[in-house]
């Protein structure tokens, strides 16, 4: 089970299931991106920060459009989605900015749809560009027959070769 700060939790109390929370959030963030974006993550939380100060109606008036516009199954509205701009990072593949709903606020790829978060696993473990990756360790593939027929004898060997060492270890006995 997930881990989430305790704005998507509050949701979650109330009855919105929590992929849906975490989506509100992304929409949220996607709509004031629209109003006030900017290319530094710093100077859009600050910019967010300064229209929550100033113009409070319209922030509200935000979070209460994007809410409306969605079929959950309580009513919603500004005074139970607590957006914090403070939240708010920037992708680290694709540079898009998402609300960071994970616990200790340190994540550092979007919730889109997975793929960001899926392929910065992958980048974290080969080097190289994404079109052409270099591996650490040399990747070798044998074709192995598992069935052979009763005459071949070549075939029998190799799948015996494979059965032997996936069980038997040199230095120990599985």
């Amino acid at each position: 089970m997930t881990s989430y700060v305790k704005e998507v939790e509050r949701l979650e109390n109330e009855g919105i299931p929590a992929e849906a929370a975490v989506q509100l959030f992304q929409v949220l963030t996607e709509r004031l991106e629209d109003v006030s974006s900017s290319p530094e993550v710093d100077e859009f939380q600050r910019k967010l920060l300064d229209l929550r100060k100033h113009d409070r109606r319209y922030f509200r008036q935000v979070i209460d459009d994007v809410c409306s516009e969605f079929p959950f199954p309580i009513p919603l509205n500004w005074r139970n989605v607590k957006f914090e701009p403070i939240r708010i990072n920037r992708c680290e593949l694709c540079g898009n900015y998402f609300y960071d709903v994970s616990r200790n606020g340190k994540k550092i790829t979007c919730y889109n749809g997975g793929r960001c978060e899926h392929e910065y696993e992958v980048r974290r473990h080969r080097e190289g560009t994404l079109l052409d990756p270099i591996y650490k360790r040399r990747k070798e593939e044998i074709p192995i027959d598992m069935s052979p027929s009763e005459d071949d004898s070549e075939g029998w060997a190799e799948l015996n070769e494979m059965e032997m060492t996936a069980f038997y270890k040199p230095d120990r006995i599985v």
